[in-house]
């Protein structure tokens, strides 16, 4: 498949090499021209054991290339896949306006019937409100939007990406299912399908946490889809159990007597996510 990869840090870094390893036309996108510099010479921004390798293997093949033009890169993209890493303030709040300003931008370079998958690290609704606003802007064009929560671990990237014990997306229709199929084929066939807003309030992010740190991601999200649910209670989305059992896992983990994480982690079972019509 054609891959886009947008945002060059350690996750699109990791993501770029590890898709043109197996087969896939990756290029890169990032506007950093000194970055892109280093990347064409197989030098990865963030150290990560056997990643160098991989981008010089990558290029020698003429599967991976890096740009920082927009027109470029985009050209003849089937999937484009959005690889920021998202800064975070001192609150650990994510800068959603810094993501949602770099996939607006290549908005007009995105191809008609193109899939934008989403892994930078974004509250519940961000997806939907770029597709909305996508969907404003280029009402004669059909681009999907899907959202997979990312899955590395620093120092073990390249492991955790070709070996996942599973990858959960987030979608809307059976044609996208099928491509996301075909891009993750080479390395896994457990997919855990639901709904964008299920994929985006962070399912995959309780069991990868250390033990007893369960509680800040699921109060975090709590505060972002407040009200969600409650809104429109007849929308909720029957996906959204598969979150409310991990939730609840985690919060066996803290001691019988510390009912306060244990209650914080709880607020996952009262919330609900509406699916999009």
């Amino acid at each position: 498949m054609n891959v886009r990869v947008i945002g060059l840090w350690h996750m699109g870094t990791v993501v770029s090499a590890c898709l043109a390893s197996v087969g896939h036309d990756v290029v890169g996108l990032d506007h950093d021209a000194g970055l892109i510099g280093r990347l064409l010479e197989g030098r990865p921004p963030v150290y990560e054991p056997g990643l160098d390798t991989l981008l010089r293997e990558g290029l020698s093949t003429g599967r991976l290339a890096f740009t920082s033009n927009e027109n470029e890169a985009l050209d003849g993209a089937e999937v484009v896949w959005i690889t920021f890493d998202t800064p975070v303030d001192e609150d650990d709040h994510a800068d959603v306006k810094y993501v949602e300003d770099r996939v607006t931008r290549i908005f007009p370079q995105i191809p008609n019937g193109g899939l934008v998958l989403i892994s930078s690290q974004v509250p519940v609704g961000t997806t939907r409100h770029l597709e909305e606003r996508y969907q404003s802007e280029y009402p004669e064009n059909r681009v999907s939007f899907v959202y997979a929560p990312e899955n590395l671990r620093l120092g073990n990237a390249i492991a955790s990406f070709k070996r996942p014990d599973r990858v959960v997306i987030g979608l809307r229709t059976q044609e996208d299912r099928s491509r996301i199929t075909s891009l993750f084929r080479p390395f896994t066939d457990r997919i855990e399908w639901m709904s964008v807003e299920s994929a985006e309030f962070g399912e995959s992010e309780a069991e990868r946490l250390p033990r007893g740190h369960g509680a800040g991601v699921f109060v975090h999200s709590s505060r972002e889809t407040d009200g969600i649910g409650k809104t429109q209670p007849e929308r909720v989305d029957p996906q959204f159990g598969r979150c409310e059992e991990r939730g609840e896992r985690v919060a066996e983990q803290f001691a019988p007597g510390d009912e306060a994480q244990r209650g914080q982690c709880g607020i996952v079972n009262r919330l609900g996510i509406p699916l999009k019509e």
